[in-house]
């Protein structure tokens, strides 16, 4: 009998922990807003700052001297443990550490996705959560597409760029009457200037993947999407959001007819995001010349010139790079061809981290991605493994090494709640 009090109430110890835990990853959905507090009125660090800090120590406080849970190491992040421990080597020798400190950027982002993915995988998330955090992101989504649509007609309206070190970003002399140039980042301003491309539409694959499994299609929030991605004027956004179309036809395993009604009010989403963009006055035939092929031809591309200069500098250090994000060489190089560095993310991390760094960092990525087309395929949900899949088609066309955006954590929470519930419908274990 004391046995099964102690059981029960080990139980009930577990459930609080559990939603302890949820309500604070619940706050990372009101990451913009709280990063405009943060960072927009007092001029602090973003709110994904203080969320990279918080998680690593309670991270630790949770697993390792809480002791409520059998600690569970999915086998891809022993991968993400020895690339940790390389960019903290390299922070030695490169003079990072002693300029920054144990806890400079790359290395925190790293242990943060670390101390996250154990609680992600270490905990069942609940239906209420899961309800809750819907309802986040379909606000979410709503409100970027309201402000994006503001942001067309008064630039100045959620921009942060005046806070940055170079106002505008990469274009200090970026023409703002322009309407074709100038980077809208609707509401995520304030938190990362990749946020638009990595949380958000990660956060509208997650939603459109959800209620595509239960043959739910939401095609008005689509298409809210893709004129917020439209409105971004940045095209590796652009092509994201109309990479996510697949979902709504992966999702729903159409016959030929259903393809064909599917491409039939895909071809109505485009026509009636065509109208919303005109009636506003943006004219798609300027946006193509003037934004989307704006370099004429594809050896004019910064990408194309970040190949050149990765023949160029890869050879010299093949093996363990070069240990720094950008040498004085190669930033010079860089601007040679227009660009402020080798501009696609596997060519820059293989100069930056060599064969081994990226082994380990690539392997990363590899083994998330299978481990969410695996549950895709057992469970229907598609929604997880589309949004990892805009952030690997991200990094051909920027530079990006953590996954730390709230978009692509939630995509993992959504991929671990799926699991739970096939295992529990099928009654065997899924590892």
């Amino acid at each position: 009998m004391k046995k099964l009090e102690n059981f029960l109430n080990t139980r009930i110890d577990l459930l609080k922990k559990y939603r302890l835990t949820e309500s604070l990853l619940l706050l990372l959905l009101l990451t913009p807003l709280l990063s405009y507090i943060t960072f927009g009125i007092y001029y602090k660090e973003n709110a994904i700052y203080y969320f990279q800090i918080f998680f690593v120590f309670y991270g630790i406080f949770l697993l390792f001297f809480n002791r409520f849970l059998d600690i569970r190491i999915p086998k891809y992040l022993y991968l993400l443990i020895f690339y940790i421990i390389y960019i903290l080597f390299w922070s030695f020798s490169n003079g990072t550490f002693e300029k920054k400190g144990i806890f400079f950027s790359e290395f925190r982002e790293q242990l943060a996705i670390f101390f996250i993915l154990l609680i992600i995988y270490n905990i069942n998330f609940s239906d209420i959560f899961i309800k809750y955090s819907l309802k986040i992101i379909k606000l979410t989504i709503i409100i970027a597409f309201l402000a994006s649509l503001y942001q067309f007609f008064d630039p100045s309206f959620l921009d942060a760029s005046p806070l940055y070190k170079f106002r505008y970003f990469e274009k200090p002399t970026i023409d703002l009457s322009s309407p074709y140039e100038f980077r809208r980042l609707s509401i995520f301003g304030y938190t990362d200037l990749n946020d638009l491309g990595l949380s958000f539409l990660p956060l509208l694959a997650i939603y459109l993947g959800y209620f595509a499994q239960k043959k739910k299609n939401n095609y008005i929030i689509y298409a809210m999407g893709l004129v917020t991605a439209a409105l971004s004027n940045t095209r590796y956004i652009i092509v994201g959001a109309f990479l996510l179309i697949i979902i709504f036809w992966i999702s729903n395993r159409l016959s030929l007819s259903g393809y064909i009604k599917n491409i039939f009010i895909f071809l109505l989403l485009l026509i009636f995001t065509g109208v919303i963009l005109k009636f506003i006055g943006y004219d798609l035939i300027d946006w193509f010349s003037v934004r989307l092929f704006a370099e004429k031809s594809i050896q004019s591309t910064t990408r194309f010139g970040a190949l050149e200069n990765f023949i160029r500098f890869f050879p010299k250090t093949p093996i363990f790079g070069t240990g720094v994000h950008l040498t004085a060489e190669i930033a010079l190089a860089s601007a040679a061809v227009g660009s402020s560095q080798i501009h696609v993310g596997y060519l820059s991390h293989l100069v930056s981290y060599g064969i081994i760094g990226s082994f380990f960092l690539f392997g990363f990525w590899f083994f998330i991605l299978k481990d969410l087309y695996r549950t895709a395929k057992l469970t229907n949900y598609w929604g997880s493994f589309f949004a990892f899949l805009v952030f690997i088609w991200a990094n051909f066309t920027l530079v990006m090494y953590s996954i730390y955006f709230y978009g692509l954590i939630f995509a993992l929470i959504f991929n671990k709640y799926m699991q739970d519930k096939y295992l529990i419908l099928y009654g065997f274990n899924n590892n």
